[in-house]
């Protein structure tokens, strides 16, 4: 929208629901104004902000919103002067805590779960790895215990935040069965390690695209000498794409161009066989975008010990590596930046490549703004990649939507926001 003239109203431009009682508010003001946040009716100041040349401001309130009972509050804004006048008319907003808890530590309804209350798992539950990020809510500092269903294997315990959220990666592999399913029992415990809440049951299973948990579709860790198996997408953008798959746990993969004239690179799987490589050098696709690869398993001599895998790639049509959008236009500085690698991921700390300004540095955050996933710097061909961390937080469709802009040196934003929405798998 145009800049908004000084005395004018503040508008708040983020979503009115919210996934944390101290989510990242956005909005437009006058350049330059300073915007300050209240709680309806004034009693509780959520702090100011300047916003830019632009008219662009954030804030993250500097306490958790009062919401009430049903997750609910409403905040008002104004424009004050540097004397701390008020010089706008009011601005309200009604938000709305998620149902979905996320960072509230809430369940659906927006009501604290109360001590003795039995834990409540909000993380998909098809995970893509073996020790997945799991993440749920529970009373306030409550002690989480996870275990196998029936108590013959403890994941681990987490201590709840004090607005009940928890999180914990298992610490070891979850007992899938051939088929990937596994079930697993959470309940909250006390400082004695006695349990004090009933037990929560959840079944979880684990995806056919193997991701993170050196797996192909049945859930079976891949023997020594086995094949290589690429689950990234076919679909690249980029001729040095991120390569992801599973292979034998600590198995040495290497990729060549299919007939073995160029070699690109080798790596070395983890524990579990997973495996990432990039490309040292572009891939040799042809006129049409298409290149195809192999790969093997090899042992520390040198020696192939496995057959080969081949895989067909596709360089899209979005560009991607080039810095541009369909037409080679450079993206000119104050555009929002483009992503260009696939919305459909495997990882919950997904590798994302797209375009922007050239040397722009672009910021990432969840869908409220209350995660701060990381900046990448554009080339000078405006190219960008990031490794998202902290990890997504998918709903249970295994769904999370990402926003993004440019930011300028004074970690002011000075482009609109781009919105995607991830599909974990």
């Amino acid at each position: 929208m145009p800049s908004l003239p000084s005395g004018s109203a503040p508008v708040l431009v983020s979503s009115t629901t919210i996934n944390s009682r101290q989510p990242l508010l956005q909005g437009v003001a006058a350049p330059n104004a300073i915007v300050q946040v209240f709680l309806a009716g004034g009693s509780v100041n959520y702090g100011l902000v300047r916003a830019d040349q632009f008219g662009n401001w954030s804030l993250t309130p500097n306490q958790p919103l009062a919401i009430d009972a049903y997750g609910n509050v409403s905040i008002a804004l104004a424009e004050y002067n540097a004397s701390g006048q008020q010089i706008s008319p009011w601005t309200g907003a009604n938000l709305t805590l998620s149902s979905v808890g996320g960072g509230g530590g809430t369940v659906p309804g927006g009501a604290i779960l109360p001590p003795g209350s039995p834990p409540v798992l909000t993380s998909s539950t098809t995970i893509n790895s073996r020790q997945p990020l799991l993440q749920g809510v529970a009373a306030p500092n409550a002690i989480v215990q996870i275990f196998l269903a029936g108590g013959s294997v403890n994941y681990g315990s987490v201590r709840a935040d004090q607005f009940g959220n928890w999180s914990l990666t298992p610490n070891q592999p979850l007992a899938t069965d051939a088929y990937g399913n596994v079930s697993i029992a959470l309940a909250e415990y006390n400082a004695s390690g006695q349990q004090i809440s009933p037990w929560t049951g959840a079944n979880l299973t684990l995806s056919s695209v193997g991701g993170g948990g050196g797996t192909v579709p049945g859930g079976a860790i891949l023997p020594p000498g086995s094949p290589p198996v690429l689950t990234s997408s076919t679909t690249i953008n980029s001729r040095q794409p991120l390569l992801q798959g599973v292979a034998a746990p600590n198995a040495i993969v290497q990729i060549f161009l299919a007939g073995g004239s160029v070699n690109y690179g080798l790596v070395r799987a983890d524990q579990f066989g997973n495996w990432s490589l990039i490309p040292n050098q572009p891939l040799a696709t042809d006129a049409y975008g298409n290149v195809s690869i192999a790969l093997a398993e090899y042992n520390a001599s040198g020696q192939q010990i496995s057959p080969w895998t081949g895989a067909n790639l596709t360089l899209s049509s979005v560009g991607g590596g080039g810095g541009t959008i369909p037409g080679t236009t450079p993206r000119p500085p104050g555009s929002a930046p483009v992503l260009t690698s696939s919305t459909t991921v495997s990882a919950y700390n997904p590798y994302l490549q797209g375009i922007a300004t050239p040397y722009s540095t672009i910021w990432f955050y969840n869908a409220s703004g209350s995660i701060f996933h990381g900046q990448a710097q554009a080339d000078a061909s405006g190219n960008w990649s990031l490794t998202l961390n902290p990890p997504l937080q998918p709903d249970a469709q295994g769904n999370a939507l990402i926003q993004f802009a440019e930011y300028n040196t004074a970690n002011q934003p000075v482009s609109g926001w781009a919105t995607y929405t991830l599909r974990v798998i």
